[in-house]
């Protein structure tokens, strides 16, 4: 996956999830793949031999864009969870199918 690639999902994800009232579904490894390609992109700015040139700041602007990006994600949809928990321990019905979006993690978020 390219970095340009991730991001542009990244935005697409986001916008779905900022414009649904409910949480939308992502990939589970979303998160991880994404710490990963942050990883990848800031060796290879390491790598640079100058990193005060245009490709490095590219590089780094790009990181800044996807971490901007995903923290935003993570935002909305740990706000939409939360709700969804008060609103089941104030004894509202959860559909089943809200939960069948949930990543593991968000979901055992969810539970506690």
């Amino acid at each position: 996956m390219s970095q340009g690639v991730l991001l542009d999902e990244l935005r697409t994800i986001l916008l779905e999830e900022r414009d649904s009232g409910e949480l939308t579904t992502i990939t589970p490894d979303l998160f991880q793949k994404t710490s990963e390609n942050v990883k990848i992109l800031q060796q290879e700015v390491y790598v640079l031999e100058d990193p005060f040139s245009d490709d490095a700041r590219l590089l780094i602007e790009k990181v800044s864009s996807i971490r901007a990006t995903v923290e935003e994600l993570f935002k909305i949809r740990t706000d939409k969870i939360v709700g969804l928990a008060l609103s089941q321990a104030e004894g509202s019905y959860i559909e089943r199918e809200e939960l069948r979006v949930l990543i593991p993690a968000e979901l055992e978020m969810f539970n506690r």
